[in-house]
Formats: C-alpha cells, structure tokens, sequence
C-alpha cells in the first residue's frame, strides 16, 4: 500500500471514520509495522492537542451558519 493512501487511512481510523476493510488494513499495519505505530502515535498526540487548541466560533459567525441554514431548509 502506498504511504499516502496509508496515512490518511490512519488519519481516518484515528477519527473513528473508517470501513471494516480499512480499520482491518490500519490496525494490521499498527501490529505489525512500528514505524507505522509510531506514526499513529504521532497522529494521535497531534490530533490530541489541536483538540486543546480549539476555541468557541463568534456567536456572531455561530447566527449567520443558523440563519443561512434556517433560510435554505425547505
């Protein structure tokens, strides 16, 4: 398997998003390759702090995403 197509099924499979096939072909190359398994770990704690980076949308921004969606639900 190519390590583009690699690394974003690992991107997918940290998310939760992946098929059966596709968590099968990740968690086997997690087992079985450690460079694998640490690149999933460097996912992992990559992905863990931009999650303690995220901020609250403006109320603002927040309104404008509501009323465009109240407007365009029909």
């Amino acid at each position: 398997m190519s390590e583009p197509l690699l690394h974003d099924i690992l991107l997918l499979y940290l998310y939760n998003e992946t098929d059966l096939s596709e968590t099968h072909t990740a968690q086997s190359a997690i087992d079985s390759d450690p460079l694998i398994a640490g690149e999933f770990r460097e996912l992992a704690h990559t992905a863990s702090g931009l999650d303690r980076l995220l901020i609250p949308a403006p109320k603002a921004c927040l309104n404008a995403v509501l009323n465009y969606a109240r407007a365009t639900a029909s």
